[in-house]
């Protein structure tokens, strides 16, 4: 009995029954929420974690596709720099870029793997 209301709660909540969605967590929201969940209790580290699975996740799509010439070095430089580098894009943005674009243009500054 116990199992039959779990899967009818899990079935009918809302946190299960979610939209649709192009992007999600840290990397997939806006600035301010970024921030907000870095400021949070080991937010530190949930940062680092998602911008660490945003860059391996495309240069893993980039190898999948082929496209070896442009897989780039992503530990090129320090999680602070990186943290520095979406810091002031998202002010030049007014805090409204999507933090998935701005590790996309940070991407592109990165060399290119060997």
């Amino acid at each position: 009995m116990k199992i039959l209301i779990s899967f009818f709660v899990l079935f009918f909540s809302s946190s299960v029954v979610a939209d649709k969605l192009a992007t999600w967590g840290m990397t997939g929201s806006n600035c301010n929420d970024f921030f907000r969940y870095a400021e949070e209790d080991q937010g530190d580290l949930y940062a680092l974690i998602a911008i660490q699975s945003f860059l391996t996740g495309f240069n893993t799509a980039l190898a999948v596709e082929q496209k070896f010439d442009s897989v780039r070095v992503i530990n090129h430089d320090t999680y602070e720099y990186i943290i520095e580098y979406i810091k002031n894009s998202c002010v030049k943005s007014n805090m409204q870029d999507a933090i998935y674009v701005i590790l996309w243009e940070y991407f592109e500054t990165l060399p290119i793997a060997d």
